[in-house]
């Protein structure tokens, strides 16, 4: 006796009368494996546009913050501490400064002459 083929669950499996160790069929139809397929594209693409999306806001973020911040040309003898002296009146608040600039000064006792810091607006 053949057994007529059952749809089983929403993705489209389709049981052939033979059951694998899991009793279950283990055949998927072309239509729902395309489906699936269909689906993880979309899920990737919406993935993809999700992180475009924070990139963008992290970037105007990181603009909409150097418009508001002072720009000072380090010259030689300068510290960072004493820039903050100087810019943000109190030398200690140097990690404020080194903080703006992370992309720039790896080392805070390491600065350049010449660098263009970010001074963050007073708090």
């Amino acid at each position: 006796m053949v057994k007529k083929p059952e749809l089983d669950g929403s993705l489209g499996r389709v049981t052939d009368g033979v059951s694998g160790p899991s009793g279950k069929g283990s055949r998927i139809t072309k239509e729902a494996e395309e489906k699936l397929r269909s689906l993880q594209r979309a899920e990737r693409a919406a993935e993809a546009a999700i992180e475009r999306e924070r990139q963008r806001r992290a970037a105007e973020a990181k603009a909409e913050e150097e418009a508001e911040a002072e720009i000072y040309v380090v010259q030689a003898g300068d510290t960072l501490s004493k820039i903050a002296g100087q810019l943000l009146g109190d030398p200690k608040r140097w990690k404020e400064i080194w903080a703006a600039n992370k992309d720039l000064i790896k080392d805070p006792d390491l600065i350049q002459v010449g660098w263009k810091l970010r001074i963050p607006k007073e708090s």
